[in-house]
C-alpha cells in the first residue's frame, strides 16, 4: 500500500512523499540488516551492498504487486518473488566458500 500510494501521491505531496520514504527506508533497512547478518554467517567471496540488495527485492515487490494487480494476476507475486528466491539461492551457491 505504501508504494502504491507513493507512487500515485509522491510528486504532488512532499507529506505523502517523506511518510512514504520513511516506510520503505524502514522496510529495507530490516532487510538489509539481515543481509548483514547473513553476510557475517556466512562470508561469500564476492562482497555485496547489503543496502543495495535491499533496494533491489524491495523494487521486485513493488513492481511484482503493480503489474500482478493490473493484470489481474496475484500469483504473478507469488511466483516473482520464488523466482528471486532461486536465483539468490544460485548466486549463494556460487559464491559461498566450499560451496560446489
Amino acid at each position: 500500500m505504501v508504494g502504491m500510494l507513493s507512487q500515485e501521491l509522491a510528486l504532488s505531496s512532499a507529506t505523502v512523499r517523506q511518510a512514504g520514504e520513511g516506510h520503505m527506508e524502514a522496510w529495507v533497512g530490516a532487510v538489509a540488516g539481515l543481509l548483514t547478518e547473513a553476510k557475517r554467517l556466512h562470508p561469500p567471496r564476492v562482497g555485496f551492498d547489503p543496502d543495495a540488495v535491499a533496494w533491489m527485492l524491495y523494487s521486485t515487490w513493488q513492481g511484482s504487486m503493480l503489474v500482478g494487480k493490473t493484470r489481474q494476476r496475484p500469483e504473478m507475486v507469488i511466483e516473482n518473488l520464488r523466482q528471486m528466491r532461486t536465483y539468490f539461492q544460485a548466486i549463494q551457491a556460487r559464491l559461498t566458500p566450499g560451496a560446489s
